[in-house]
């Protein structure tokens, strides 16, 4: 009687080492590109002068406003222009005077960039009809 030596049979695989090898190494390199560009750090802020140009369209001197940053930094208007020593990363916005801190004012942040112009709107609610006029009679311009 003869045996018959029972061979391993591994069947046909679906997927074979190289199609599995070649997946695993695609999958490294998407990986790789995720980490590298899409996850990568901001560049540090770095040092940069904004130009803030003042469209006032308020009834108060330009005088009353000055520009000012998220660092920290202000700097008044002088003929409708105020050079602000920032950063790249920080938020530039007008905001009353340390001159007069009797009342208080503040225009939507921006972005900082190298020049800028940023409008005064003073457009009162109801509720503050009596201190928007005391302001304009303050600081009345004689435009």
């Amino acid at each position: 009687m003869t045996t018959k030596k029972k061979v391993h049979d591994r069947g046909n695989p679906t997927y074979s080492l190289l199609q599995v090898m070649g997946a695993l190494s695609a999958a490294g390199v998407l990986a790789w590109a995720i980490l590298h560009y899409a996850l990568a750090p901001e560049p540090a802020p770095t040092p940069m002068a904004v130009e803030v140009r003042l469209n006032n369209q308020c009834e108060i001197i330009d005088d009353a406003f000055m520009a000012t940053a998220s660092d920290g930094a202000k700097a008044p208007f002088q003929n409708g222009v105020a050079m602000l020593e920032t950063r790249s990363d920080a938020q530039v916005w007008i905001s009353n005077s340390d001159k007069y801190p009797q009342f208080g004012f503040e225009t939507l942040k921006v972005k900082a960039q190298p020049m800028l112009t940023i409008a005064t709107t003073c457009q009162p609610n109801n509720h503050l009809d009596t201190t928007m006029d005391a302001m304009r009679q303050q600081f009345k311009s004689d435009k």
